[in-house]
């Protein structure tokens, strides 16, 4: 990598550290008990973790779920393995937006009304 190329990338990203920080010296001052900063860092990084496991065992359910695994299977038969994942992430991210974000419980009866004339209101 030349030194120019090599400039324009590292200008691209912030400065973090001052041109004098010494990690020795971070180090020393430091004590042994952690500080609220890193409390705070820490319980921020747990709660990230909590979120991304919720995340993930939401994506196993509709994944094991019979209605996207159904809908899974008909599109890669008429779209291909590789078309169908990438539909289904698509398809999943407006449903839900549109049933747990964008529409309130009253627009939800009204379409399964609208849908089955026989359903309870």
């Amino acid at each position: 990598m030349e030194d120019e190329q090599f400039r324009r990338l590292l200008n691209l990203f912030p400065v973090v550290r001052s041109r004098h920080y010494c990690a020795e010296n971070e180090a020393s001052n430091r004590t042994s008990a952690p500080s609220e900063r890193d409390k705070q860092l820490m319980e921020w990084h747990d709660a990230w973790d909590e979120l991304d496991a919720q995340e993930n065992a939401a994506e196993r359910s509709d994944r094991e779920d019979p209605f996207w695994l159904h809908l899974r299977s008909s599109v890669a038969e008429k779209m291909g393995a590789e078309n169908a994942e990438q539909f289904c992430k698509e398809f999943q991210k407006v449903h839900e937006q549109l049933v747990y974000k964008a529409l309130p419980l009253d627009a939800i009866r009204r379409i399964t009304t609208h849908m089955d004339p026989n359903a309870s209101q």
